[in-house]
């Protein structure tokens, strides 16, 4: 019965010409699907070989907390010393931190000026030498801002200073006796604050110009207080 269905089927005949066509889009299809697995396994090689975008903003406070990280571990913090806070001094350090300076050399100038006695010259030339000292103060106290670094660990309270060379003052938790809250006239305009840290057998110390002062000064004082009281009930 197969057999006869197979005899009576009737045989399609093609001709050279579709043949060939027919061949084409076969081996098109064949290409066109090996073109789009060869951009795949290209799409992937890149994903798993092409570095991670990274902002620079961010690569560079990455660094900068390696860098401090290092520094905290290596000449700061104690082994078993736990940092519960670093801060910075406010931008405005710089400016504030000027204002004296700046202020003194215009009186001086503008008083030579007014006695007629001119040992620069004409008023230009001292308008530009006022200028100059201002610019340099701020740049001085731009490297005191970089330099500096507030920080409360559960034993000490910190503070690292300096341009040239890195000074570290601490006073141990149970030991300060007095955390007082203050603000200068522009630290009041600008919402800023500096707090005052005494201590038993320890000089003063000085956390100057700071963001938020309130919140870290009652961070602060519980800080000590926990200290002490955990020493009372120690001893």
């Amino acid at each position: 019965m197969s057999a006869t269905l197979e005899q009576d089927r009737p045989s399609i005949q093609l001709s050279p010409a579709d043949a060939a066509r027919r061949q084409r889009g076969t081996f098109g299809l064949i290409r066109a699907s090996a073109g789009e697995e060869t951009t795949q396994s290209e799409t992937a090689a890149h994903r798993l070989t092409a570095p991670p975008v990274v902002n620079a903003s961010e690569a560079a406070e990455a660094s900068s907390r390696v860098s401090l990280a290092a520094m905290l571990a290596g000449h700061v913090i104690q082994d078993g010393e736990i940092v519960q806070l670093v801060i910075k001094p406010s931008r405005w350090f710089i400016v504030l931190n000027s204002l004296l300076f700046s202020g003194v050399v215009v009186l001086v100038i503008s008083g030579l000026h007014l006695t007629q006695w001119r040992p620069l010259g004409s008023v230009s030339a001292g308008a530009q030498l006022a200028a100059l000292l201002i610019a340099a103060r701020m740049m001085w106290s731009a490297l005191q801002w970089m330099g500096r670094y507030y920080l409360l660990t559960d034993h000490r309270i910190i503070r690292l200073s300096g341009v040239f060379d890195v000074q570290i003052a601490s006073i141990p938790l149970r030991k300060v006796s007095t955390v007082r809250l203050y603000h200068t006239v522009g630290e009041r305009l600008l919402g800023k604050g500096s707090i005052e840290i005494a201590g038993v057998d320890h000089p003063m110390m000085f956390w100057q110009t700071i963001s938020r002062p309130r919140q870290v000064e009652q961070q602060l004082r519980a800080a000590v207080s926990k200290s002490q009281s955990n020493g009372h009930c120690s001893g």
